[in-house]
């Protein structure tokens, strides 16, 4: 994904912008720092091997999150997430997952998952 752009997701546009600040996280809506993304990103489905950063330092398996959100295993599977390798930055509608102190530098990239126009 080329930063910033805007891309299709499950027939939603997500917009993407460049910001000075942070915003604050929604269940559409994340920010992360630019420099996250040096590597590039993707909106993809689950891999085996995926990891959330956990506020206070630290990692956690993308399944044992599921696990502990109760989430069907025949959904996980079809959840878009964001992902830098196999770094899980924003799930959208279950959160985002900077790590500790990430959030200190700008600038950022603000993503915005659209209004489907079926809604």
């Amino acid at each position: 994904m080329a930063l910033p752009s805007a891309t299709a997701l499950e027939g939603r546009a997500v917009l993407v912008e460049a910001v000075t600040e942070p915003e604050p996280e929604s269940e559409t809506s994340a920010s992360f720092p630019q420099s996250l993304f040096q590597d590039g990103a993707a909106f993809r489905n689950r891999r085996p091997g995926d990891r959330i950063a956990l506020p206070r330092g630290g990692h956690k398996k993308l399944q044992d999150y599921w696990i502990d959100k109760k989430v069907p295993r025949e959904k996980r599977d079809a959840l878009p997430l964001l992902a830098v390798g196999s770094r899980v930055l924003w799930i959208p509608g279950y959160g985002a997952f900077p790590g500790a102190g990430e959030m200190d530098e700008g600038p950022f990239y603000r993503f915005c998952l659209q209004k489907s126009t079926e809604e």
